[in-house]
């Protein structure tokens, strides 16, 4: 009885749990706080421009909002190696003019296919149909999951996305997410794209789901933005995903003019240092665990 009347007054911390797969809990990177996996190339950068004095700017590393952003929630990275191949797709005609198949690359020169005999059609014409692209786990980590990588039909997001504008813009692709995660009660969880990281020729469609209630895995629908022909290997612990956990609480929205009286002190206060401004004036330090 006491220890009930003791859970009542006390105030629980709000809580995030990431589970999988018994089998796999021990074969997959975990899930890590955001600013444990910084972009590389952030945390590369030196705080300050080469060849000036202290007065001077400093660069993005310096940046708070900037890092603030980037070390929000947490980090998914990526299960296992994925194997990405991009081929050029050549669609095959017949005499008619009518489209015989598409094919994802030809194996032999445009000269030897003409006049070949494809699907019970010969062949009378080759033309060029964008690209093509294969991405897969090791077989050996495919059949450890249960699952590949898996996609979605254009028509879900309609000829208005401007997601046309990449060459495999139309290809919807989907990781299939071993994680499930689940918050405490009132607390929701956004699935976005890892903040300023540029390095991956992929891009998320962005989501939010009631972590509190919806206890399953949540899928990363996705698009290949990149334009060469070639071939990659993602490595394993790649950033795929940034999850940031909020309470699901309504702010008023309020509209109107400008405070000058606010904005001049808080100018005032700005143009009385060199370095770091927002930080050292009107920053919160972010509340350990």
């Amino acid at each position: 009885m006491l220890d009930k009347i003791i859970r009542i007054f006390k105030k629980e911390k709000p809580i995030i749990t990431f589970s999988c797969a018994e089998h796999l809990l021990d074969v997959i990177p975990h899930p890590v706080e955001a600013n444990k996996a910084l972009p590389n190339w952030f945390k590369q950068l030196k705080p300050k421009i080469e060849n000036t004095d202290k007065s001077q700017p400093s660069t993005a590393k310096k940046c708070v909002p900037m890092l603030d952003a980037m070390s929000q929630g947490y980090i998914i990275p990526l299960w296992g190696e994925i194997h990405v191949k991009v081929t050029q797709q050549y669609a095959l005609y017949n005499a008619s003019g009518n489209l015989i198949r598409n094919v994802p690359e030809l194996k032999d020169p445009i000269s030897k296919i003409k006049g070949r005999l494809v699907d019970n059609q010969i062949v009378n014409e080759i033309k060029k149909d964008g690209l093509f692209i294969w991405m897969k786990f090791p077989k050996g980590f495919e059949k450890l999951l249960g699952y590949d990588l898996s996609n979605h039909g254009w028509a879900q997001v309609g000829e208005l996305c401007p997601l046309k504008k990449f060459k495999l813009g139309q290809v919807l692709l989907k990781f299939n997410n071993p994680w499930t995660i689940e918050t405490s009660k009132g607390w929701s969880t956004q699935f976005k794209n890892p903040s300023n990281n540029f390095e991956n020729q992929f891009v998320l469609f962005e989501g939010t789901v009631d972590t509190d209630t919806y206890h399953q895995e949540v899928n990363l629908p996705y698009i290949w933005t990149g334009e060469e022909i070639g071939e990659w290997i993602i490595p394993k612990g790649t950033p795929i995903v940034q999850v940031i956990p909020f309470k699901r609480e309504k702010l008023k929205l309020n509209v109107e003019k400008h405070d000058q009286v606010k904005i001049k002190a808080i100018r005032s206060l700005l143009s009385s240092v060199f370095q770091d401004r927002y930080k050292n004036l009107f920053w919160h330090k972010r509340k350990q665990k």
